[in-house]
């Protein structure tokens, strides 16, 4: 049994405005933005080979990881709404201007530290995570091996939650956009 986890492509969003520093305040909509973003680019050969080794494939709700899928030549069997990327709370910092990708990095590190909660925090994300990872498990079960179109941070919760159920890394490449990981769920010993 094997699970595939692959990060979206790069949302279209992230090159046209992500140079320019703006205010925290303005972060909620780059991140509205962001949500509703096309993808640019596409997925390598290996990517493709990844999502192609896989009998069942599922997907994130969100634009970006559905825009992703179809660039990889496959339509989701399921769309699973437990895979959508964990949401992110905005504070507002007065008088600091940064780039979008310095602000995501600061309110996710605040986030994971417990500094802020959003609409999720950090031990429900897990729960769902888990939730979610129950579920590819299943499907694995009867399909035998499923793939998922989906975002960094769950895909690193599931990762977690996947290694804590006793399945191993089997192929690793990266956490950046259109990347993959694969877990295979080892066999059990048989006696001698």
């Amino acid at each position: 049994m094997n699970i595939t986890l692959i990060r979206h492509g790069q949302p279209e969003i992230t090159v046209l405005h992500s140079a320019k520093r703006i205010k925290a305040s303005a972060m909620q909509a780059w991140i509205a933005g962001y949500d509703a973003s096309d993808i640019v680019g596409a997925p390598t050969a290996e990517i493709i080979s990844m999502a192609g080794q896989s009998d069942y494939c599922v997907c994130s709700p969100l634009r970006r990881a559905h825009a992703s899928l179809l660039a990889t030549g496959y339509t989701p069997d399921e769309i699973i709404h437990k895979l959508h990327e964990v949401p992110l709370a905005v504070v507002n910092v007065p008088f600091l201007r940064l780039r979008p990708q310095t602000w995501l990095i600061v309110f996710r590190l605040c986030w994971m530290l417990g500094f802020i909660t959003g609409s999720e925090s950090r031990s429900a994300a897990r729960i769902r995570a888990g939730e979610a990872a129950e579920y590819l498990i299943k499907h694995a079960e009867v399909h035998g091996s499923v793939f998922s179109m989906g975002h960094g941070f769950m895909n690193r919760l599931l990762a977690r939650e996947l290694e804590k159920r006793g399945w191993k890394r089997a192929d690793n490449k990266g956490h950046r956009y259109w990347s993959g990981v694969k877990y295979r769920h080892p066999l059990p010993q048989t006696p001698r």
